[in-house]
């Protein structure tokens, strides 16, 4: 059963718009869409330098590629070839999708650069994320998903309090403190 702290964690990195998913989704809910751009980079992020994949990696990379309104995309610097090779021999094996590498986004506005990438939500350290942080951006992807469906923000609070959806605390993630 997630603990009360797991809970207070959660609606913390949530209201404090942890890697933007917070924005990305009521941007969403305003505009009546479901669809959220979500770059990811690929080592010291998702994969060791062993090519293996983070504790709650492979949950949280899986559910984004699964629920149709997420649009998961490799963003990195590592070369095609190599970001291939990871999206063939790693991903793919787990079940986790991606639309594609480096390239792809979705534009909504012709007036936007075709070749700039549009991402709402980029995992990657340059935006905060550790490696440690996966549990959490778990859980906050299933409460983007969530409130995409209510488009209701005040539903937040109901959601992380009461439901055993998020009955799982993991024993290899340290709880994050508050900013």
């Amino acid at each position: 059963m997630t603990t009360a702290e797991d809970k207070k964690t959660i609606e913390e990195m949530w209201k404090a718009n942890f890697l933007n998913i917070r924005r990305a989704t009521m941007t969403n809910v305003d505009n009546k869409t479901q669809r959220i751009v979500v770059g990811l980079e690929l080592y010291d992020v998702c994969l060791d330098h062993q090519n293996n994949l983070y504790p709650w990696a492979r949950e949280a990379l899986q559910y984004i590629s699964d629920c149709n309104c997420f649009r998961l995309y490799v963003w990195t610097n590592q070369a095609d070839k190599i970001s291939s090779a990871v999206v063939d021999n790693i991903f793919v094996p787990n079940g986790i999708k991606v639309k594609g590498v480096n390239s792809g986004f979705f534009v909504t506005n012709p007036d936007y650069s075709k070749t700039k990438p549009w991402i709402d939500v980029l995992i990657d350290k340059s935006s905060g994320f550790d490696t440690n942080h996966w549990y959490w951006v778990y859980n906050l992807f299933r409460l983007s998903d969530m409130l995409m469906c209510h488009k209701d923000d005040s539903v937040i609070r109901k959601i992380v309090q009461g439901n055993e959806k998020f009955a799982v605390r993991p024993t290899t993630v340290k709880v994050l403190k508050p900013l």
